[in-house]
């Protein structure tokens, strides 16, 4: 058996490195320019695009984390 792999290290590697991913950038630019645009206003959120955002991320990492744990 190899060395233990600390899962939870590499999981935070990845997302940061499927985050940069072209179609997941594309996303994170709406998640910006909604932030941008809702700051001081009381009740506004960008959760959809937060939430997409971390389904692209998520869509990317977790098969990554996954083989870890066979």
């Amino acid at each position: 058996m190899g060395e233990p792999v600390d899962v939870s290290a590499m999981k935070l590697k990845y997302e940061e490195e499927c985050g940069k991913l072209p179609k997941c950038m594309e996303i994170k630019k709406k998640v910006d320019v909604c932030e941008e645009h809702v700051k001081g206003k009381e009740g506004k959120n960008c959760l959809y695009h937060h939430a997409r955002y971390w389904e692209c991320v998520d869509h990317c990492a977790a098969p990554k984390v996954f083989a870890l744990l066979k």
